[in-house]
């Protein structure tokens, strides 16, 4: 007798990807929304995804990161060399500090 995993429905209210007998996951819908930081308001996945047109949303990992999986989700709508192009945000004291750096060096 086997006994297999019954396949789990997405989670409610969280929008977390359902996962099937097979072992793949189902993809993330780009009408679900999130709060933007940036914007202030909610934005749907598909926003974060074209922000900049030629790339995602400089935010979109720290933003999606446990929600869906976000690697793989903009795999298929990029190519791995301009994801890498999409460089990891600086913290806010580092961008304050390049500021004045640059500021300093334009005097």
């Amino acid at each position: 007798m086997v006994l297999r995993k019954p396949a789990r429905a997405p989670c409610a209210g969280t929008g977390a990807p359902a996962r099937h007998d097979h072992g793949l996951m189902t993809p993330p819908d780009p009408n679900q929304t999130i709060y933007c930081r940036r914007l202030g308001h909610p934005v749907p996945l598909s926003y974060c995804a074209r922000e900049s047109v030629d790339l995602p949303c400089r935010l979109i990992y720290q933003c999606w990161e446990g929600r869906i999986p976000v690697r793989d989700y903009l795999l298929t709508l990029y190519s791995a060399s301009q994801l890498e192009a999409l460089r990891e945000p600086d913290s806010k004291l580092a961008s304050l500090v390049d500021l004045i750096k640059r500021a300093q060096e334009s005097k």
